[in-house]
């Protein structure tokens, strides 16, 4: 299973282009950019940054991931470039040259953790749809490859930014905790617009935002002048400065995660009810 891990989400890049590898664009990895379900592990593909053609992948557990991966496209070798870091202390790199009869092939090889021999493994996807995927997995054994596995991968539907007005519950790794009678920061998205407006917890806010598959940006917002008393002037400061920082983000469920192109969590939001 660790070498099923360690070469799985090597295809996710170029998948959804159907065609030869080429030079990369921003474009590639709209198919693979969210969250998916393969078999019983969760799979996260997010840009690296806003303007980045490299992605990058972790997978199981989100709080504690079995593993974290990037991968791309790299000119020179006229080739996709994966690389997957374990937790354990292994590491995969592997490679592919592209599409060939709707199939996306991975080969390359697993180096483990005890510094034991390499396992020279492989991996097909086969793109049923927009939301499933098919996965193979082998390994190369006496010079021949012997099938170790296979499952099916379906993307998660997550709520849409617009579907609600989002309330803050934690923003720069505080806790948001303000009196009943007080606002608490929030955003409200408008999709038709590019537009989205809220409140700081203080003044209100509006201004437009650039959504990309997983990547968000927000323009500087501007903001109604009242004077803040504490602890509200802080928590304006650290939520404009989340606002600012967010290059991707996330939906779990009921729960919007803004993060940075490092992957830093700036803010996580609940749904309003």
């Amino acid at each position: 299973m660790r070498i099923m891990y360690a070469v799985a989400a090597a295809c996710a890049l170029a998948a959804s282009a159907l065609q030869p590898a080429r030079a990369a664009s921003p474009a590639d990895a709209q198919y693979f950019l969210g969250t998916w379900t393969c078999g019983e592990t969760q799979w996260r593909y997010e840009p690296l940054t806003s303007a980045s053609t490299w992605t990058g992948v972790s997978y199981g557990d989100p709080s504690h991931p079995a593993g974290t991966a990037v991968l791309g496209y790299v000119a020179p070798q006229n080739a996709w470039i994966y690389r997957d870091f374990h937790t354990d202390g292994g590491y995969a790199e592997l490679s592919s040259s592209g599409i060939a009869a709707g199939k996306l092939v991975w080969s390359g090889q697993y180096y483990p953790a005890d510094g034991s021999a390499a396992t020279t493994a492989r991996v097909t996807y086969t793109i049923v749809d927009a939301g499933h995927f098919k996965r193979t997995f082998e390994t190369e054994q006496a010079g021949a490859f012997v099938a170790r596995g296979a499952d099916a991968c379906v993307k998660s539907t997550p709520q849409a930014l617009d579907a609600a007005p989002w309330i803050a519950v934690d923003v720069g790794g505080q806790a948001v905790n303000v009196p009943a009678d007080a606002k608490s920061p929030a955003l409200r998205f408008d999709a038709a617009e590019h537009r989205v407006s809220g409140s700081t917890g203080c003044n209100n806010l509006t201004g437009s935002y650039t959504q990309t598959g997983a990547a968000l940006t927000f323009s500087p917002p501007a903001t109604t002048r009242m004077m803040c008393p504490e602890p509200f002037a802080a928590l304006e400061t650290r939520f404009l400065a989340a606002m600012t920082k967010t290059a991707s983000y996330t939906i779990d469920g009921s729960t919007l995660t803004l993060r940075s192109s490092a992957g830093e969590t700036l803010a996580t939001f609940k749904a309003a009810r």
